[in-house]
């Protein structure tokens, strides 16, 4: 928890800034539909007013009211258009901070000792990194359809019908279907991968006895 402050703390450092109002929260709870995997995640709010002066903070009435560029002092705060007011920059904007955050949390999972990373990219980039970079066992693995966000509603709907002795996947509303079979197919992937690696170590291994 401890390490998961400080990363959130960084990045509304880098990205929010420190002349907005901010709060955030992190959950910490078992993924609905992997009981056996902690969820963590943060919630962060803010306010996209500029402040300019915290000694000096206006109050809630002026705060929130309309900018008024030609006598600031009578009008509400600026606000921080870097997300809203163009579409494609704002996209880039958020692809920054995606791969911001995938940077901070892989150098504090190095730092803590895990051999583990995660990525900001789609599974299409990632199996041509995997390529690029020879693994082609991760290449297959990659090669799935993307997970699908459900919901806290849908995921729980879909947890229960799954718990059914009678259970079929034509249960599940068309959205949950899709994201069942992509996270079975990705169970199955990595099972492939993993055997697949056992049968080349022991290879190795053999081979190594061999000249031995």
């Amino acid at each position: 928890l401890e390490e998961n402050i400080k990363l959130v703390y960084q990045l509304v450092d880098e990205h929010i800034g420190k002349n907005k109002v901010w709060c955030f929260a992190i959950h910490d709870k078992m993924a609905t539909l992997e009981p056996n995997q902690r969820q963590p995640h943060a919630h962060i709010m803010l306010s996209e007013r500029i402040v300019t002066d915290w000694d000096h903070v206006k109050f809630a009435d002026k705060f929130f009211s309309r900018y008024n560029g030609k006598n600031p002092q009578q009008g509400g705060y600026l606000k921080d258009r870097r997300f809203t007011q163009n579409k494609h920059e704002a996209s880039k904007r958020i692809y920054e901070i995606r791969k911001y955050w995938e940077t901070i949390i892989n150098e504090a999972y190095k730092r803590n000792g895990y051999d583990i990373s995660v990525s900001c990219e789609t599974l299409k980039v990632q199996r041509q990194q995997a390529l690029e970079q020879g693994d082609y066992l991760l290449a297959e693995e990659l090669d799935r359809p993307a997970q699908i966000h459900l919901g806290p509603k849908l995921a729980g709907q879909m947890k229960r019908l799954m718990e059914r002795d009678d259970f079929k996947i034509e249960m599940l509303p068309e959205k949950a279907q899709v994201a069942y079979l992509a996270r079975e197919i990705n169970k199955i992937n990595k099972k492939i991968r993993e055997q697949k690696e056992f049968v080349i170590n022991q290879q190795l291994e053999n081979q190594n006895v061999d000249v031995e």
